[in-house]
């Protein structure tokens, strides 16, 4: 009825246009159409639609029960009223017509107050029954959707709990890789140490100089991938910011000038350094660089990027803004979440920003995105300023780099005066093409060096010969580091204590697990030979 007047349909052979009945309808506000035949009366339905049907059950060429269905199947939830004589032939058509879903009957002769009051009973029956039908209509919609979202959840669930298993394996193939490959950049870096050291000229120095560099960039590279393999707090250490974006600017500069990507920066000058992991907010740059590469040169072939650096209050806040195709506001809010990626199948994984979400909250900051669809993308990065503990008072901190830690070197580089020299020690480890230059840099040093091969071999030369420092691997043929350590444990805890562990399989759970259950000091394969003369000195120092 929707506030409209309701409209009345009589179809009747006693019943005339300008009959009393018709006239006191009309009189009470409905609209009222009659019909003398049956074909009239359909048109009528088809035309006006009515709520309401007089219908007599007994006009001529059509039974009372044909008209009921006939009508009814036009206008479903129109209420029939129908209309008989008082007749047992008439009763017996009135109450087979209620039988068959009529609301009502009137019997002739008709009562003015009786089918007024049977008309206002079928509309507000009729009022109730759309109402009741839209309760229905509502609650199925809510069910459909509360289906929808219940199967959506079941889905995201196994998707998720498939790419959690992925991910299990692929930290535990990213595991062996990593050792497989840190065991040789190792060799490379340390023999290339060696020959650096012996300052060959022209062609030569250079090309090693070069071979040096580029084991650092493989090591890195290994380091990196490592590091979106698993989930550590940062190890931080007083630095400049400013320098992780230009590492992540070179890392990516090649494809950047290749995809004809123009980058801009802007960096205020004067900018404080601050307690950081350099590694991780690398990371964290590379990858916002590395989505506005990509996503200007889907949209348009190649685009512009502004890098801004800048002090807003006790904070350090970098934005990077590119002229790419923006980002919609539904994806807006899902663009940290695990798992949510809008690129093709195959081309993420949908964990790049969330990572970046994680590590910038280590560091107490973070991160957020301002982005129009079609108007380019700005990502925000917000890092606090702090200082290294116990100078967190000092102003003109920028100046003591110098001081150890503060500048990544150990505090016995540059007291060259001052070295340990002349001490036994043992490597244990299985790969000749490892310790052959490592016996040689620390035999340079002053010191007598043997090798294991295995945890038995070293048990062995162990029970010969008193050694002041034991560097071992952890993951060895036969007898490995960790039962060898056991060993040495239960026999000198003072000699347990000089062990220095030297691996590979840092991502291995159970070896993380280890070393930090020890306490000893530790070298990650590749390590620069600065890094280990300095844990020597530092393990040589405690008999000193």
């Amino acid at each position: 009825m929707n506030g409209q007047a309701p409209s009345i349909l009589i179809l009747d052979r006693h019943i005339r246009p300008d009959g009393t009945l018709f006239n006191e309808l009309k009189a009470l506000g409905y609209l009222v159409i009659a019909a003398e035949s049956v074909d009239r009366s359909f048109e009528s339905v088809h035309a006006i639609r009515p709520d309401i049907i007089l219908a007599d059950l007994q006009m001529p060429g059509l039974n009372g029960l044909a008209i009921l269905e006939a009508l009814t199947e036009v206008k479903p939830e129109a209420a029939f009223i129908s209309i008989t004589d008082n007749n047992p032939e008439g009763l017996d058509a009135a109450v087979e017509a209620l039988e068959n879903g009529a609301f009502a009957y009137c019997t002739r002769p008709l009562n003015l107050k009786e089918i007024q009051t049977v008309i206002r009973h079928a509309l507000r029956q009729q009022r109730l029954l759309l109402e009741n039908q839209g309760l229905v209509e509502s609650i199925q919609q809510s069910y459909t959707e509360l289906s929808r979202e219940v199967a959506d959840r079941k889905r995201t669930e196994e998707v998720l709990a498939e790419r959690t298993a992925a991910l299990a394996t692929l930290g535990e193939l990213a595991s062996e890789i990593a050792h497989e490959l840190n065991n040789p950049l190792a060799a490379v870096m340390t023999f290339a140490h060696l020959l650096k050291s012996q300052e060959l000229p022209g062609v030569a120095g250079e090309d090693v100089e070069k071979i040096f560099t580029e084991a650092q960039r493989a090591a890195k590279v290994v380091h990196n991938l490592l590091a979106f393999a698993r989930r550590n707090e940062p190890d931080k250490a007083y630095a400049d910011v400013v320098g992780a974006v230009d590492r992540a600017l070179s890392l990516k500069g090649r494809e950047l000038s290749a995809n004809k990507i123009e980058v801009k920066t802007d960096y205020e000058s004067g900018l404080p350094k601050t307690m950081v992991d350099e590694h991780q907010l690398t990371q964290v740059f590379l990858n916002i660089i590395a989505n506005a590469d990509q996503t200007m040169t889907e949209h348009r072939g190649g685009g512009n990027l502004w890098i801004r650096g800048w002090r807003e209050g006790s904070s350090l806040r970098f934005s990077f803004r590119d002229d790419g195709p923006g980002i919609s506001e539904e994806n807006k809010e899902k663009i940290f979440d695990p798992f949510f990626t809008t690129k093709k199948e195959g081309k993420g994984t949908g964990l790049g920003l969330s990572m970046c979400q994680r590590m910038v909250r280590a560091h107490g900051g973070r991160i957020w995105v301002e982005s129009i669809e079609g108007e380019g993308t700005t990502f925000h990065v917000e890092l606090p300023i702090e200082r290294p503990e116990g100078l967190a008072g000092l102003e003109g901190l920028e100046g003591l780099e110098g001081l150890a830690g503060l500048d990544g070197t150990g505090a016995g580089e540059g007291e060259k005066g001052g070295k340990i020299k002349g001490r036994w020690i043992l490597v244990v480890d299985d790969e000749a093409v490892f310790t052959d230059p490592l016996c040689r840099i620390l035999s340079r040093e002053g010191h007598v060096v043997e090798v294991a091969r295995d945890g038995e071999e070293a048990w062995r030369a162990i029970g010969r010969q008193r050694y002041e420092c034991i560097l071992m691997d952890v993951r060895m043929p036969g007898m490995g580091g960790k039962e060898l350590y056991r060993r040495i444990k239960e026999n000198d805890e003072g000699l347990a204590r000089r062990v220095i562990f030297a691996t590979g399989d840092t991502l291995n759970p159970e070896t993380q697990e280890f070393l930090e259950s020890t306490g000893n000091a530790w070298l990650g394969k590749p390590f620069s030979v600065e890094e280990l003369e300095s844990r020597i000195q530092e393990c040589l120092a405690q008999q000193a």
